[in-house]
């Protein structure tokens, strides 16, 4: 009976000690709050355009995919089907959102990750239909305000199946003279900025809601206008920012330094803007619609305050 009871006590000794063994979790790392990694979910369908090359340059493919509370942003040389890695070839952006719109963090290429790659499955040049899987590694990019998340983003398993609608044109746009910026105040720190910038190929007029310095998306980067001239410095196209379509609606300005005494302000801008084809005759929307997309503005100036 004694024997018994040992060997009875024994068991229960070793089911418990088995049991602990099991529920006992393993020690955290530390670093792991820095790293995310996530299986990519579409909430809608992704956005696919052609980026059309200058003379004699590639063209390039620019999908954006969207998230619950992000926006994922891929472009590379294209050559249709095939295995793009994407340090070697791609840009890719990660927006972080707030209910949406506004970015609360900014995420770009893993420069040193060599796994993050896209892979075009199928590509018809004739119905511009497209199929693809992406998987990439992503670090914060530097933020002149507050920002969440964490400092490493790994995104698997994204898939992207749609038809390409948009036809892009590449601008990069080249410093011109900064007609004005006038700051209006309004009621309880609802102020408004208006930028008004034009060059030899065109005038851009931006309107946003300013609150110091910082990054505006959409929709605090209320309207963006662009006039597009010929060489005799005629009226050649109308551009505007779409803001019917949030897929196509691409608006970033970042006020890098704003001084109230002196009244001086620079910052930065880049724009995907729609053609106005109502400001053709007959006007007409095409099948595939156009769209510039800029990138490298900058401005400077001083601010009239009214």
């Amino acid at each position: 009976m004694k024997n018994y009871q040992l060997s009875f006590l024994y068991f229960l000794v070793s089911l418990l000690f088995v049991s602990c063994a099991e529920e006992d979790p393993a020690p955290e790392n530390p670093l792991d709050a820095n790293k995310k990694v996530e299986v990519w979910k579409s909430d809608k369908a992704a956005s696919i355009s052609l980026l059309h090359g200058a003379a004699g340059a590639s063209d390039s493919l620019k999908v954006i995919g969207f998230k619950q509370n992000g926006r994922i942003e891929l472009k590379v040389k294209f050559n249709g089907v095939g295995t793009y890695t994407l340090a070697q070839s791609g840009v890719v952006s990660f927006y972080e959102l707030v209910d949406g719109k506004e970015t609360a963090s900014t995420y770009s290429l893993d420069a040193n990750d060599k796994t993050s790659e896209l892979i075009i499955t199928k590509w018809n040049p004739a119905t511009k239909e497209l199929e693809a899987t992406f998987q990439v590694t992503l670090k914060k990019a530097a933020s002149g305000g507050a920002s969440v998340g964490p400092e490493s983003l790994r995104f698997t398993g994204g898939e992207v199946k749609g038809t390409a609608t948009m036809a892009r044109k590449g601008v990069v746009w080249k410093a011109g003279n900064v007609k004005s910026i006038v700051l209006k105040k309004g009621l309880q720190g609802a102020d408004s900025l208006v930028i008004e910038d034009e060059n030899a190929a065109g005038k851009i007029w931006i309107h946003l809601r300013f609150s110091g310095v910082r990054k505006y998306g959409i929709p605090q980067v209320v309207m963006v206008s662009y006039t597009e001239l010929d060489a005799q410095g005629a009226r050649k196209g109308s551009y505007y920012l779409n803001h019917l379509d949030p897929a196509k609606s691409e608006a970033e300005v970042t006020i890098t330094e704003w001084n109230p005494d002196t009244k001086a302000m620079k910052g930065t801008f880049r724009f995907n803007l729609k053609k106005d084809y109502w400001g053709t005759t007959p006007p007409q929307e095409p099948v595939v619609e156009e769209y510039l997309e800029f990138s490298g503005g900058e401005f400077k100036g001083v601010v009239t305050v009214l």
